[in-house]
């Protein structure tokens, strides 16, 4: 193997591994983001702390995104132009993939009054569920996987994730009532008169 096709396998396994990584943290947010806007009026330091630094980590993903070459799906070609590659990036996810790393307190700062509860802003970390839609879709594709036991995975996953922000939105829903109208929810625990 010439020295040229090592390096370029050394980098493809070293971008698989930084997505991988990512993976993992969309994992993190797509869990702490419902659960924060559920349960939590104001930030923990703990999680406020580790929130910033996944989205740092994000921020540095978002500038090494601009060097990162691209398959052209027209052509077929592999685009490694800086400038096309910002271009397209620019066009594509990049405002949403800021929007996603801005820190909960500099949101709640400068949000209207009624958006600034505490949870509103971090739901748009959800957008970055599209990158394990990606690896799902890669994985399916690859042939040292079964096919069946990843979307069994993947329906797993999606499956957990939807009844946790059902049950998070519902915690809110229900906790979010005047005390007055308390006695009429299902929160009541058989209290009603």
């Amino acid at each position: 193997m010439s020295a040229m096709a090592e390096a370029e396998e050394s980098e493809d396994r070293k971008t698989k591994l930084w997505e991988t990584f990512l993976v993992f943290l969309v994992f993190y947010t797509a869990w702490v983001s419902p659960f924060e806007f559920g349960f939590l009026d104001k930030p923990s330091v703990p999680l406020s702390i580790t929130d910033n630094v996944v989205n740092g980590l994000f921020a540095i993903d978002i500038f090494v995104t601009f060097f990162v070459a691209y398959l052209d799906k027209v052509t077929y070609l592999l685009i490694d132009d800086p400038m096309l590659i910002a271009w397209r990036y620019s066009k594509t996810w990049l405002f949403f993939d800021m929007i996603s790393i801005i820190p909960s307190e500099l949101a709640r700062s400068v949000l209207p009054t009624p958006l600034q509860e505490y949870g509103y802003f971090n739901m748009l970390r959800l957008w970055r569920l599209r990158r394990a839609s990606a690896m799902f879709a890669r994985l399916e594709k690859d042939r040292n996987f079964s096919y069946f036991w990843i979307r069994c995975a993947k329906l797993i996953f999606v499956t957990l994730l939807a009844v946790h922000c059902a049950g998070c939105f519902y915690y809110l829903l229900a906790f979010s009532l005047p005390r007055s109208k308390k006695n009429m929810d299902w929160t009541c625990h058989g209290e009603l008169s």
